[in-house]
C-alpha cells in the first residue's frame, strides 16, 4: 500500500464511526487513520476466527467508502479519496487458500483489469509465519510478522534487531507481558516509586534553579543600581556639586562619595 500523504489523525479502538440514520449500524475499528489528502485507512487486529470476517472487510470498506458522500441535494461527481484496509489476523481466510500476504481489491474477471484504486484491502496472517525458517524472511512485513507470530513462544530475543530498530523497544513490551501477576505488579510499584522520587527530584532542582536565577537577577539589580548612583554621583561631583547635595540626590553615603 503506497500513500499519497503523511498520516494526519490517527483514532483509536474506541471512536466509532457514527451511523448516518437515528436506527443505522455504526462500525467500531482498532485504529482510523486519515492523511493529509483526506485518503483513510483502517487497521484491525484480530485474534480469533470469525464467522463472516471476509464480509465484515467489505462492511467496513464499505462505510468509510459511502461516508464521502454528501447531501441529499447538493451537487457531487462522485470523486472518492482511496479507502484502505489493514487486517491483521490470528488465522486464514476461511474458504480461501492459506497466504501470508492477501490483496483483495475490484476486479474485473474477463480483463484480470483493476476496476479501481479508490478501495482495497490487505489481510496479513499470522499462522504462515509460525515456526517459519527465519532465512525466508525478505522484507520488512516478513520482519514484523514472523517476530509478532512467534513472539510468545520465543525463547531468546526478539529477531531482526539489526533491521528494524523499533524491535527494540518491542522486546522490551514483550519481556514485560510475560511477567507473572506477582512481578507485574511488583514491577510497576517499583517503577511508580521510581517516577515518584525523580519527578520530587526534578521539582526541587526546578525550585532551587529558579530560586537561584531570581536571586542573582536580584542581586545584579542591586548592582547595577548602585553603578548607577556612583556614576551619575561621580558627575555630579566634577560639575563642583556640593557633596551633601549629591548625596541627598543619589543616597549615597559621604565616604562613599569622598572616594569618587
Amino acid at each position: 500500500m503506497e500513500l499519497s500523504s503523511e498520516i494526519k489523525e490517527i483514532t483509536h479502538l474506541d471512536k466509532e464511526r457514527p451511523a448516518e440514520t437515528q436506527d443505522g449500524r455504526g462500525v467500531v475499528f482498532d485504529l482510523l487513520c486519515e492523511t493529509e489528502d483526506g485518503s483513510r485507512f483502517i487497521v484491525e487486529m484480530q485474534k480469533r476466527r470469525q464467522k463472516y470476517f471476509a464480509e465484515r472487510i467489505v462492511f467496513y470498506l464499505s462505510r468509510e467508502i459511502a461516508s464521502q458522500g454528501v447531501k441529499c441535494g447538493e451537487i457531487w461527481d462522485y470523486s472518492l479519496l482511496p479507502v484502505y484496509g489493514v487486517f491483521f489476523m490470528d488465522f486464514h481466510l476461511d474458504e480461501h487458500e492459506p497466504l501470508s500476504l492477501r490483496t483483495i481489491e475490484f476486479v474485473v474477471r474477463e480483463t484480470g483489469q483493476v476496476l479501481t484504486d479508490k478501495v482495497k484491502a490487505y489481510t496479513l496472517e499470522l499462522p504462515s509465519y509460525v515456526n517459519m525458517p527465519q532465512e525466508n524472511c525478505k522484507t520488512r512485513i516478513d520482519y514484523w510478522l514472523y517476530n509478532l507470530a512467534n513472539m510468545e513462544t520465543m525463547k531468546t530475543d526478539l529477531k531482526f534487531k539489526d533491521k528494524q530498530p523499533a524491535f527494540n523497544v518491542m522486546e522490551r513490551l514483550s519481556e514485560l507481558s510475560k511477567l507473572s501477576r506477582e512481578d507485574s505488579d511488583k514491577y510497576f510499584y517499583e517503577l511508580d516509586y521510581y517516577r515518584t522520587i525523580k519527578n520530587a527530584d526534578d521539582y526541587e532542582y526546578e525550585r532551587r534553579e529558579k530560586k537561584g536565577r531570581d536571586e542573582g537577577l536580584k542581586q545584579g539589580l542591586k548592582q547595577g543600581l548602585k553603578q548607577g548612583k556612583l556614576s551619575v554621583a561621580k558627575n555630579m561631583k566634577q560639575e563642583g556639586l556640593d557633596a551633601a547635595f549629591i548625596a541627598k540626590v543619589t543616597g549615597l553615603n559621604a565616604e562613599e562619595i569622598s572616594k569618587l
